[in-house]
């Protein structure tokens, strides 16, 4: 998960050339066994066509990189029975949402 969260926040740093802010919030819905965790930037956000293309292998918008980064996330998201979906943030920049099962000790 490590990995997961260096990867989304590398992503918004390099977005915000000026600057900006990145916000994480995590809860758990009532009930549903999972936590809800997502992370927010206020960058140029993500247009439209890219939505459906951010988490493919070698995609990127970026100069440089390899366009491997949101493709691991996706992968080890699901590798621990999660999901996570990317949408614009309001009023500007990118939204990740994941989900998490719980672990019940």
């Amino acid at each position: 998960m490590k990995r997961v969260f260096i990867n989304l926040f590398k992503n918004a740093i390099e977005v915000m050339e000026q600057g900006g802010t990145i916000t994480i919030s995590a809860r758990m819905p009532d009930g549903n066994g999972m936590v809800r965790v997502e992370v927010a930037d206020d960058g140029p956000g993500i247009s439209a066509e890219d939505v459906s293309r951010l988490f493919d292998p070698y995609f990127s918008r970026k100069k440089k990189g390899g366009g491997l980064g949101l493709a691991i996330v996706e992968r080890i998201i699901a590798e621990h029975n999660g999901t996570i979906h990317a949408e614009q943030n309001q009023p500007n920049g990118a939204r990740f949402i994941l989900e998490l099962p719980v672990n019940k000790a």
